[in-house]
């Protein structure tokens, strides 16, 4: 399937703006490429000892706190950024998937203990 069809296509399933399926379809060539990089040159800039280093991404305070007063002000409101699909509030919110979680966490509480 040609890109623009495939863009075309997940608007209309998502109702997501062009542009931030366009903004998407982006993000994921360059990870391509780059993972295609990395596999060229035999993982070395990431490996040490034949061990990949994944340096997980951590959202600061600010950022957590900017998405969820974002949400406030969203016509879906923070019901969307707890229960709506992660990709989907990432998207919406051009926000990163673990910073979508971050905020969920803070808005819903620590988990209840087991006992």
């Amino acid at each position: 399937m040609k890109e623009a069809r495939l863009i075309e296509r997940v608007v209309e399933r998502t109702g997501l703006a062009r542009a931030d399926v366009v903004a998407v379809m982006d993000a994921l060539r360059e990870a391509a490429e780059d993972g295609a990089d990395a596999a060229a040159d035999g993982g070395s800039a990431h490996a040490t000892h034949g061990h990949a280093h994944h340096h997980a991404y951590r959202p600061k305070d600010h950022e957590v706190e900017a998405l969820i007063a974002a949400a406030e002000k969203h016509p879906l409101g923070t019901e969307f950024l707890i229960e709506g699909h992660l990709g989907t509030v990432a998207i919406t919110f051009k926000a990163h998937a673990f910073t979508v979680e971050a905020a969920r966490h803070r808005l819903r509480g620590p988990a209840p203990k087991h006992t």
